[in-house]
């Protein structure tokens, strides 16, 4: 359907009673010119530039109104980064760091304990490691009495070793444990610091937190293009005016040409219906802003008398007037607008007599160039056409139709004859259609 409505537009012109309030209307002033300007292919170009002018000026518009939230966000996401970035987390060891607060803060107990483990596995008395010694000593004098009691010195020879071993290792752990509160200091505050910051984001570990970091990192650089990205948009905005502006200067060019000679053509018209004395100035102005017709604003100014004030048409003309500007416009654009096919429904509204005979010659000129359909109530049209379509209704018990039918001959002379004189047909009146069907 959409298709079909396009191709319509530009096959077919229907031009009904109420368009004739279209006259004041800037689009149809606009359409009007631009159609005698033969600017299409420049109106094109111009407004798929203006298309995309309105595009990035609204993206500019909302990084703009945006600008503010955006920039207390990117505060935001620099201080979070920079609390990250002084943790020094890279490296860091969180489990090792607790372990090693936990044996700073127990230093003496660890140190008492282990001395007191020592003293009992080498006392020279009582210590394991001289009862194991002996034990050792004894077993290995008779272990060639029997294969079993040689395992049994081995053994024992494995123990003894295995807790010299200890012994020393549990004795020089002991040894390397003191207390260092500026150490211990330097711990707490690291941990403490990690312990807010995991809190703080809802995390539980380093690695989570490095993530972060790496995150808010890549955020800020994208924030860091915020400022880029106006410039960039300013230019683009400040390229598309410069090119509507050279495109919009040669519209108006044409535009300014054409006005004239559309004042000049439609005021050919204007004195074959009968209206001698009026005139229409087509008014080019420049607009403030750049809109969807370019640069210009645009006015058509009327008068109906000889020393009369030009106004606006729609405010000073008449309805009959109205009918006769538009149908003079409509003959002029005709000759310029390439449309194989246009109706005009009642052109000739408030107007009757020999203007109506006027407007029937006009019709039937414009009928030259193009398929012309016009739907009428005045024989003086009508008697001008070609073909002559009647449209009819019938009403039976139940329902009414509406009927088109072709007449011709002395059918259509009759028809001509009833529009002059209504259902009585005198002999005057077929006369008259007849001469109508023949001027």
């Amino acid at each position: 359907m959409a298709t079909l409505r396009t191709l319509g537009e530009a096959l077919v012109d229907i031009h009904s009673q109420h368009e004739n309030s279209l006259l004041g209307q800037r689009d149809f002033q606009f359409g009007v010119v631009d159609a005698f300007a033969k600017n299409v292919e420049l109106i094109r170009e111009y407004n798929t530039v203006f298309d995309q002018y309105k595009e990035v000026k609204s993206e500019l518009e909302n990084v703009l109104v945006n600008e503010a939230s955006l920039r207390r966000e990117l505060d935001f996401v620099q201080f979070q980064l920079g609390e990250l970035e002084k943790a020094n987390l890279d490296g860091l060891d969180q489990q090792a760091l607790e372990q090693e607060l936990d044996t700073l803060n127990n230093a003496e107990t660890i140190k008492s304990t282990l001395d007191g483990v020592c003293r009992s596995l080498d006392h020279d008395v009582q210590g394991v490691l001289p009862a194991l010694k002996h034990a050792k000593s004894s077993v290995s004098k008779i272990e060639s009495f029997n294969q079993s009691l040689g395992e049994f010195s081995k053994r024992l020879d494995s123990c003894y070793i295995e807790l010299q071993d200890l012994n020393r290792e549990m004795e020089a752990f002991g040894e390397g444990i003191s207390t260092d509160d500026r150490r211990t200091e330097i711990i707490n505050e690291e941990l403490s610091q990690l312990y807010l910051l995991q809190k703080k984001h809802g995390l539980n570990s380093v690695e989570e937190l490095i993530r972060l970091r790496a995150e808010l990192a890549e955020k800020s650089q994208g924030f860091g293009n915020f400022d880029e990205r106006i410039d960039e948009l300013k230019n683009k905005v400040d390229g598309f005016k410069i090119e509507m502006t050279n495109l919009a200067g040669q519209i108006t060019a044409t535009r300014k040409k054409a006005a004239i000679a559309a004042s000049s053509e439609v005021k050919k018209y204007f004195t074959e219906l009968s209206l001698e004395h009026a005139e229409l100035v087509i008014d080019i102005s420049s607009s403030k802003d750049f809109h969807a017709f370019g640069l210009d604003e645009i006015n058509f100014l009327f008068r109906a008398n000889k020393g009369g004030q030009l106004q606006p048409v729609k405010a000073v003309a008449s309805g009959g007037e109205i009918s006769r500007v538009m149908l003079a416009i409509k003959a002029s654009i005709s000759k310029h607008k390439q449309l194989p096919v246009l109706i005009l429904d009642e052109i000739d509204q408030g107007v009757s007599g020999e203007v109506g005979k006027k407007i029937g010659s006009i019709l039937k000129g414009m009928s030259e160039g193009m398929q012309l359909l016009t739907i009428t109530h005045l024989p003086q049209i009508a008697g001008k056409a070609e073909h002559h379509l009647k449209v009819f209704k019938t009403t039976d018990k139940n329902s009414t139709s509406t009927f088109v039918k072709e007449i011709t001959g002395e059918d259509r002379v009759n028809e001509l004859a009833e529009m002059l004189s209504g259902k009585s047909i005198s002999k005057a009146a077929i006369e008259n259609a007849k001469e109508l069907m023949n001027n």
